[in-house]
């Protein structure tokens, strides 16, 4: 689908219900989004979602704020200061994955160059291409620091 068509998911604060002994997800002072049902053909329980059944857009936004929250504990969610808490880990490493991606782009770029060098003038520049692996080597093993230095793959 693309975002012209896209039916829009269930605006509003979710609730979780019980009436008729039966739990539901609903919007706060709306109608249910998500509730039991007895399936017609084997009797078995299941969900129905009134907006788009099982792969509507009630069910895909109910995924995928799960899959986004995996990891951030319930009392972070429900407190604004503990959400920005639990997000602040998640942002200091991304932080370090971006500066690891630009140590490692140096160092390409260093290999990168005396290898053209080599190329150019038919003469390698042992001192530069060593020093060049060596760094590589380092930030490799950084990354993965089980690895010895030297067992670079």
């Amino acid at each position: 689908m693309n975002a012209k068509t896209e039916q829009a998911h269930t605006p509003g604060v979710l609730e979780l219900w019980t009436s008729n002994s039966f739990r539901r997800f609903g919007i706060r002072g709306g109608a249910p989004i998500c509730e039991p049902i007895t399936q017609r053909s084997d009797g078995h329980p299941d969900l129905y979602f009134r907006n788009g059944g099982p792969d509507g857009p009630d069910a895909r936004r109910f995924l995928a704020c799960w899959n986004a929250c995996n990891g951030i504990s319930t009392k972070a969610l429900e407190t604004p200061r503990g959400m920005a808490g639990a997000i602040e880990p998640v942002i200091a490493e991304c932080h370090a994955l971006r500066q690891q991606r630009d140590q490692l782009a140096q160092v390409l770029q260093r290999l990168k160059t005396a290898v053209h060098s080599y190329r150019a003038s038919g003469k390698p520049n042992f001192i530069e291409l060593m020093d060049a692996d060596d760094d590589a080597i380092a930030l490799l093993s950084s990354l993965n620091p089980e690895q010895k230095k030297g067992e670079a793959k």
